[in-house]
């Protein structure tokens, strides 16, 4: 592609993009958060200040190779961000232990991914903070209470509703979609518990929507499960988000 050129990417009615080339800005914007310089390991929460002056930074360079809505500029922090957070993540998951020290995991040199030696020790260092240890207990604890996964592996929420709305011809509820979105290619379920989700649904009366909300259960801020997963949900916004 010419470098003048950009990707548009399209939207469906909730300003989620779900076209093909959705993974394409989904990988691109992986990339964008494991760059050191655009998304610096050092700082410990993507809603502090010192983050803005990089998120225009990001916004404007995501703008030089895809043409979107304004409206997708949220979701793009947000997806950044997600995946920023899951690149800590998995550092952690591979470089720290109880049994180690801040020195003896610098000793083993930067690690993939990492290229600011500077970063990597303050990331090293918090992980050993009374407040970060108390955090990972409590994402622990979190994570444990999780029973359904998504599975539509790189396809999104967005392209399993377009693709049940071609095939329907309608609007698929938000019932269909998590069923499409729990079960194999073999057509049985991932696991009990989203077997059990829909075995109960089909038991109980009453509209589909009404029928799903008595069984997931209240939305986290911000999120609307089914129709925009974890990403930006702009009936509720995210002010953390907002550009100066």
């Amino acid at each position: 592609m010419d470098a003048s050129e950009r990707i548009d990417v399209e939207v469906d009615e909730f300003g989620v993009p779900y076209g093909e080339e959705s993974c394409l800005l989904s990988s691109f914007l992986g990339t964008i958060a494991k760059n050191n310089t655009l998304t610096p390991l050092s700082i410990e929460n993507w809603k502090r200040k010192e983050f803005k002056p990089f998120k225009r930074q990001i916004l404007s360079l995501t703008k030089s190779k895809f043409r979107y809505p304004v409206c997708l500029e949220r979701w793009i922090l947000q997806l950044v961000d997600k995946k920023w957070v899951d690149f800590k993540y998995d550092l952690k998951s591979k470089h720290f232990d109880v049994g180690k020290t801040v020195e003896s995991i610098m000793e083993e040199g930067l690690p993939e991914g990492v290229t600011d030696a500077n970063q990597w020790y303050t990331l090293v260092a918090s992980w050993f903070s009374k407040e970060n240890k108390k955090r990972s207990a409590v994402n622990r604890a979190n994570a444990k209470k999780k029973n359904v996964f998504h599975t539509g592996g790189r396809r999104s929420i967005a392209r399993t509703r377009k693709r049940l709305k071609e095939k329907l011809g309608r609007t698929p509820t938000r019932l269909e979609v998590f069923e499409a979105n729990h079960k194999r290619k073999d057509g049985t379920y991932i696991n009990d518990h989203a077997k059990e989700f829909m075995d109960k649904a089909n038991e109980m009366e009453g509209p589909s929507e009404e029928v799903f909300q008595k069984l997931a259960g209240p939305e986290h801020p911000g999120r609307l499960r089914c129709i925009w997963g974890c990403q930006y949900c702009p009936i509720f916004g995210f002010s953390s988000f907002l550009m100066p």
